[in-house]
């Protein structure tokens, strides 16, 4: 194990930024989907097709097939965040393994 203090300032600063977003609540894999439809009622106001129900799907792939889950009005912005925290965690990794990357093409210890 490399000690705290034998790191880059770069690899410091990105071990830093994982722990912040590692300590907020929440991460998910997933894609938002705002969809728009009609719910079948005839005398509902989306009938006319000019009013439909908006709703928020998050979708995943799982095996090779899709999978999609409704999202709750008052669950969209909490779900929201946690799928932008695994995409900040996924971003950082990719740097930290980028740099890495430079270190093992330049024998850097």
């Amino acid at each position: 194990m490399v000690h705290r203090s034998h790191r880059s300032a770069e690899e410091r600063e990105i071990v830093s930024q994982l722990h912040q977003v590692l300590n907020q609540p929440g991460l998910m894999r997933a894609t938002p989907v705002r969809t728009q439809r009609r719910c079948g009622k005839p005398r509902c106001r989306c009938a006319d097709g000019k009013h439909l129900h908006r709703s928020l799907y998050v979708s995943q792939s799982r095996r090779g097939r899709p999978y999609m889950r409704c999202v709750p009005k008052q669950w969209e912005e909490r779900v929201r965040g946690w799928i932008e925290r695994h995409q900040c965690v996924r971003a950082l990794l990719e740097r930290l393994s980028q740099l890495y990357w430079r270190r093992l093409e330049e024998r850097e210890e």
